[in-house]
C-alpha cells in the first residue's frame, strides 16, 4: 500500500505567495489608520467613534472618493450640506470639521 501522507516538496515561489497573501503585509485601511492615530493620542472612545463616523459620512457624501483626491471645496460643500440641508447645530458642524481636520493634518 502506498503512503498517502507522504509530504511533497513545495514549489520555490510558495513562501513568496504566502507572504503576499498574509494580512500583516498589507497597509491598514484608511479608517483603521485614523483609529490607530486616535488611540495613540489617547482620545476618548466616544471621540474616536464620532470622528470615525464623521469621516465616513464625509467620504460617502462625495461618492467614496479617496480623501487625497478631495480638497477645500469638498470640505466646504460637506459643511454647507450639514448646515443647510441637514440643519445641524453649530457645535455639530464644529465636531465634523474637527474630524476632517484630524483626517487631513495627522501631526496636530
Amino acid at each position: 500500500m502506498k503512503n498517502l501522507c507522504k509530504s511533497r516538496a513545495k514549489p520555490k515561489h510558495y513562501e513568496e505567495r504566502k507572504a503576499f497573501y498574509r494580512s500583516d503585509t498589507r497597509q491598514p485601511k484608511l479608517l483603521d489608520q485614523v483609529r490607530n492615530r486616535i488611540r495613540c493620542k489617547h482620545y476618548s472612545i466616544r471621540t474616536e467613534q464620532a470622528y470615525i463616523e464623521w469621516i465616513r459620512k464625509f467620504i460617502f457624501y462625495h461618492g467614496k472618493l479617496y480623501p487625497a483626491e478631495m480638497g477645500e471645496n469638498e470640505i466646504s460643500d460637506f459643511l454647507t450640506y450639514l448646515a443647510v440641508k441637514r440643519r445641524v447645530a453649530a457645535s455639530t458642524q464644529n465636531q465634523a470639521l474637527s474630524a476632517i481636520v484630524f483626517l487631513y493634518f495627522p501631526f496636530n
